[in-house]
């Protein structure tokens, strides 16, 4: 907000929440950028750092800094499994970096992380 108006919209993709209370269980958000799990050491993947500050922010915004994120990817042949480590903003606070197989099967599009 800047006085009484709102500026910027600070919403993710997809938002996970319980009914009853209502309470942000997970944050996610896509890109359709190529992720190449191969280049861990050289570029950290090919991920950018602009999308690990807006997940902070999502992650301070929504959870209060405290449970999980993902950022989803199209799979693709350098990247059909999850990154095997998070990131972690904190010791409350991860990231997950998924892939989503789009053509798959429904039931078979999204890869979760084994942790």
């Amino acid at each position: 907000k800047h006085g009484l108006k709102d500026c910027f919209k600070l919403r993710p993709d997809l938002l996970i929440q319980s009914h009853k209370p209502v309470q942000t269980k997970m944050v996610m958000d896509t890109k359709w950028k190529l992720v190449n799990s191969s280049q861990q050491t050289k570029s950290l993947y090919g991920l950018a750092q602009a999308d690990f500050y807006q997940m902070f922010a999502y992650g301070q915004k929504y959870l209060g800094g405290n449970g999980e994120m993902y950022l989803i990817y199209p799979a693709h042949d350098d990247f059909s499994q999850p990154i095997a480590q998070h990131f972690a903003f904190s010791e409350t606070l991860k990231l997950w970096v998924v892939p989503y197989r789009i053509m798959a099967k429904r039931g078979e599009r999204m890869m979760w992380p084994n942790d």
